[in-house]
């Protein structure tokens, strides 16, 4: 529903921007770190 409201109560305490749920603002706090949970099982890139 928060889509439809326009409510984003998650707000990244790094950079300021803000989502609608807790998850999307957890995968978007990786991008500030050098941890990357998702690792190539094949390759080892991330």
């Amino acid at each position: 529903m928060r889509k439809h409201t326009g409510e984003r109560p998650y707000l990244c305490k790094t950079c300021g921007k803000s989502f609608t749920q807790k998850h999307n603002l957890v995968s978007h706090s990786f991008s500030h770190s050098q941890i990357n949970p998702y690792v190539c099982a094949i390759c080892g890139k991330a």
